[in-house]
């Protein structure tokens, strides 16, 4: 029986399919017509869902992101401290990857869903939604007086790029072990917590700076 003649799917099962198609395929590759065969359903009936293929994928990789970002935020709402929360978010992240093929074969089939240095990104808003994660985690590591105050909002922005220079040296560029490069990550998240001093630098008391701001 062919989905049409059932009840009304969901957008959910529209996008699930179509990631996996997408990432099969390609974006460029990939057409309404396979996505449609995967949901066992017309062509036609597909577009009463998206209005283009375009439309189909960049909603997919939307709705992707956000399970991703959904899947570290259960995480952290079991994790009683901001030390704790600030661990889970970026090792969560990293380990959901490894979980799901089907998001981390798109990535490295499209580099610009998670780009390091985005001049347009189409997905800027969610992405925006993870700093904010780290920002309010960040806060409440402050209010509880484990981090010492901060710009935070540079901080959260400075770390979620650490964090997206690992994501796309692990699984966009495929470049080396992997397990090398996340024990990499473990030593940048000890650096940015333990610091690099073994005690204060003496000279000055404001935070250090190498270049001149002005």
């Amino acid at each position: 029986m062919v989905l049409s003649m059932r009840k009304k799917i969901s957008t959910i099962d529209i996008h699930d399919a179509a990631l996996k198609v997408f990432a099969e395929f390609g974006y460029k590759k990939a057409t309404m017509e396979d996505i449609a065969k995967e949901l066992n359903m017309t062509k036609c009936n597909l577009y009463l869902y998206a209005a283009n293929k375009m439309d189909l994928y960049q909603n997919t990789v939307r709705e992707a992101i956000i399970k991703w970002q959904l899947h570290v935020l259960e995480a952290l709402l079991t994790k009683k401290t901001a030390v704790d929360q600030f661990f889970t978010l970026g090792t969560m992240a990293i380990r959901y990857l490894d979980e799901v093929h089907d998001l981390r074969t798109l990535l490295k089939r499209d580099p610009q869903i998670f780009p390091m240095f985005p001049t347009n990104e189409p997905y800027e808003t969610i992405h925006n939604d993870s700093v904010k994660m780290l920002q309010d985690i960040i806060e409440r590591g402050i209010a509880e007086k484990i981090f010492r105050p901060v710009n935070v909002e540079n901080i959260s922005r400075i770390l979620f790029s650490l964090y997206k220079m690992f994501i796309i040296r692990i699984y966009v560029q495929d470049s080396g072990d992997k397990s090398v490069i996340k024990a990499l990550f473990n030593e940048a998240l000890d650096l940015v917590t333990r610091g690099l001093f073994a005690s204060p630098p003496q000279e000055g008391n404001g935070p250090v700076k190498l270049i001149n701001t002005a």
